[in-house]
Formats: C-alpha cells, sequence, structure tokens
C-alpha cells in the first residue's frame, strides 16, 4: 500500500509541475560602461633622493584617486577632488614611500589627463602617464655608454600576470640576452630592467616591447651625468609632429619599429613656414637615427613621415638638464597638459600644420588664472612665456599640436600634450 501511494504522489508532483507556468527568466541591469580612456598608469619614486608629484587635470571636476602598487597588492592610496580649476597635485610622500613601484590613477572623465613629475636633486622629469595599452610599443633614444644608465620600467596594475617579450637593437645590432625572452610583469606589480648590466656600452639602444598575455605599461628613464629624463614606449605610427622650443639645443630621434627597409622624410617648419622633405632616409628595423638641431637651423618644428610605422622623439639640454618627449601622432582642437610646475616659467609650442590660421585659447590650471589668446599663422609655430601651473588647457578652431617645456628651475621638463578624447 505505502509503495501505490508512492507512485501515485510522484505522478501528482509530476502533473503539476507540466501545468504550472515556467518562471520567469532573471533580467540583468544594464551593465556599466566601461570607458579605457579613465586610467592612466604612471611610474612612480619615492625615495633614494627623489620624489613624485602625480598631477591630475580635466575639463569638468570630479573625483580622482591614486592607487600605488607593488608585489601583487596596494601600497597606498588617496582620492582626491579636481577642483573648479580644473587640476590637482598627489605629493605621493603623502601616500606612501614605496621605492619604484607603478600607480593607477582613476581619471573623473574620458577628457583628462595625468602626469607625474619626478624630482632628484638636481634634474626633475615630467611626462604623460599612459592611457592607451597596445599590444605593442617602442622607444628609441636610449644610451648605456659612457654616463648614460638606461633603466626600464614594465608595470601591470591589472589582475593576472602578464608577459612581455623584448627585442633590443643597438650599433651593434640585435641583443641577444634571456632576459629579453619572457619577462613576467607580475600583477600588480613592476619589472625593473637595468639596460647597463645587460648590454653596456652601447651608444643608442631602441626597444620593441611585444605583449603576449595581459597588459603592460612602459616607460625609459635616460641619466647622463646629472640631467635624468623619462619617456614612454608608444604604438609606433607612420606620422608623427614635433613643435620645437626656440634656441635650444638637442636632437630628433626616430626609430624605425618595424620589419624591412622604411623610407622616411623630414619635413621642416621654419620662420617662413613648412619646407617639404628637407631630409630623407631609410631605417633598418630596429634602427635608429639622430638629426642635430645644430644641423638644422630655425627650425621651429618637425613632421615625419614614413612608409612603415617608426617612433620620433625630441631630446633637449645638455648633461646638467635633460629632457624628451615622444612626438604627437596627429594634430587636435584641445590639449591638456599636467605639469606640476607650481614655481618658475615654462614655454608652450604651438604648432599649426594647418592651411589656415589657427586662433589658441591658453588657459593656466591654478586658481584666478585667466586665459591667454594667441594666433598661429597657417604652418607656423609660435611659442608662448607662462608662469608655473599645475597644468594648462589649450582650446583652438583649428587642429594644432602643443609641447611645453620647462624653463629656470623646471629646465629639462619637456613633454607633449595630451589631446582631449571627445573635445
Amino acid at each position: 500500500m505505502s509503495r501505490l501511494f508512492s507512485v501515485v504522489a510522484i505522478a501528482a508532483l509530476v502533473l503539476a509541475l507540466v501545468a504550472l507556468p515556467a518562471p520567469d527568466q532573471p533580467t540583468h541591469g544594464e551593465a556599466p560602461a566601461h570607458n579605457p580612456s579613465a586610467f592612466a598608469v604612471c611610474p612612480i619614486i619615492e625615495g633614494g633622493g627623489r620624489t613624485t608629484e602625480v598631477a591630475v587635470v580635466s575639463t569638468s571636476g570630479g573625483p580622482t584617486s591614486l592607487n600605488l602598487f607593488a608585489n601583487g597588492s596596494t601600497a597606498g592610496s588617496i582620492e582626491v577632488g579636481v577642483g573648479d580649476d580644473g587640476a590637482a597635485v598627489i605629493p605621493v610622500v603623502d601616500v606612501a614611500a614605496v621605492g619604484t613601484v607603478g600607480g593607477l590613477v582613476e581619471l573623473p572623465s574620458a577628457s583628462a589627463a595625468a602626469s607625474t613629475r619626478i624630482q632628484g636633486a638636481q634634474s626633475a622629469t615630467l611626462e604623460a602617464c599612459v592611457t592607451a595599452i597596445p599590444a605593442e610599443v617602442f622607444l628609441a633614444g636610449g644610451s648605456t655608454a659612457g654616463q648614460g644608465q638606461m633603466t626600464l620600467h614594465l608595470m601591470n596594475p591589472f589582475a593576472g600576470d602578464a608577459v612581455a617579450s623584448l627585442s633590443v637593437t643597438s650599433e651593434v645590432g640585435h641583443e641577444s640576452s634571456s632576459r629579453f625572452e619572457r619577462v613576467i610583469v607580475p600583477s600588480r606589480g613592476s619589472s625593473v630592467m637595468q639596460m647597463n648590466e645587460i648590454i653596456p656600452g652601447r651608444e643608442w639602444v631602441t626597444v620593441r616591447i611585444d605583449i603576449s598575455q595581459g597588459r603592460v605599461a612602459a616607460v625609459v628613464r635616460q641619466a647622463d651625468g646629472s640631467g635624468t629624463a623619462a619617456w614612454n614606449a608608444v604604438a609606433p605610427a607612420a606620422d608623427w609632429f614635433l613643435p620645437i622650443p626656440t634656441d635650444t639645443p638637442g636632437s630628433v630621434v626616430i626609430g624605425s619599429a618595424t620589419p624591412g627597409d622604411n623610407e622616411y622624410q623630414v619635413d621642416l617648419y621654419g620662420p617662413d613656414g613648412v619646407e617639404g622633405a628637407a631630409i630623407t632616409g631609410v631605417l633598418s628595423e630596429g634602427a635608429a637615427e639622430r638629426i642635430s638641431l645644430e644641423e638644422v637651423p630655425g627650425v621651429r618644428a618637425i613632421r615625419v613621415v614614413s612608409a612603415l610605422p617608426l617612433v620620433a622623439s625630441l631630446e633637449t639640454g645638455d648633461e646638467a638638464s635633460v629632457g624628451v618627449t615622444t612626438g604627437a601622432t596627429t594634430p587636435a582642437g584641445s590639449w591638456l597638459i599636467p605639469s606640476a610646475l607650481s614655481a618658475g616659467s615654462a614655454r608652450l609650442v604651438v604648432l599649426n600644420p594647418g592651411l589656415e590660421d589657427a586662433p589658441v585659447v591658453i588657459r593656466p590650471l591654478r586658481p584666478g588664472s585667466g586665459e591667454i589668446a594667441a594666433n598661429v599663422p597657417a604652418e607656423g609655430v609660435v611659442e608662448v612665456v607662462l608662469d608655473g601651473a599645475d597644468g594648462y588647457l589649450v582650446d583652438s578652431t583649428v587642429p594644432v599640436v602643443v609641447l611645453l617645456a620647462g624653463t629656470g628651475e623646471n629646465s629639462g621638463v619637456l613633454a607633449i600634450g595630451v589631446p582631449i578624447v571627445d573635445g
């Protein structure tokens, strides 16, 4: 009897399940928007006679945060607000004593930028933090000869280890070392490579970084005598613009990142406009060419156009005061320059590669600042002397390219602007 009752109960339960309507499918809210431009990865040095300030500038206010990461964890963090003047400066000494690490900045919006100003006893560097991390980046201009100390800093602020391989070239050819072949950058950590220990005595060095797993931001620091410079490894391109400060010693460095013979030409912008195809040449993969500014007197800017992707950068100064920055790949109507130049002065160099005049408005980002108007003629360059500020906003009705060069106690500071994404 009990068995019969069990069979009947099971049958009734099955009939009930068939008769009941199916439950509604679970619904999900709209996924939060992910904007890859809303973060920046910055090299940080705090200690050993150096200190870092992180400058954040934005076209709109809002909160921003700095998270220092090392050894797989957060070593310190702080959140501040970007005020009505559009800028905030974060001294890393107020966050943590961390040595050489990476920093992840959560930007207020896509129309924002960050940079690190690393101050030593005798020199300072300024470089925009990395907001785009492609699978391949390239850098040129390093050296391990004489007093040259070249340091490559690879940073991974994300979860999961990253893996990169390096293709290194110098005047002796392709450099072979097991330390270049599978570089693991740990999750929320860094890998710091002293290139002098691996390939000493090289007059020039180029590095291509191929990322096979995860994401890695890369920056190089070059010390020569008492001067130090820093610049990012960037995606190669076939078109580069570089405004050049007047009466400044230095060089333009071109490095080819692609297999094959790479034909290039350098157009010079002088007092009377552009001189097309003033310099031409061919580079093999990994090779670099250095063009001294003394060889092109009166040059105010250059444009490098090539058949295959390469990287072009500007070096200025001498052994006591060195500045390096990579060029811009395209003109834009709005630019941000985070600087943290609270004292001294700076020069803003504006290139207008277009065929019509460019009315430009410059706004130093500091409390109580006004606007500075300038007109940049077609295919011309204008240089404006500015007081120090936490940053600068440059707007133009015609696309231009802007570069900041420090003067006085800020000499050696050199940085290309950051184009505003939605400006």
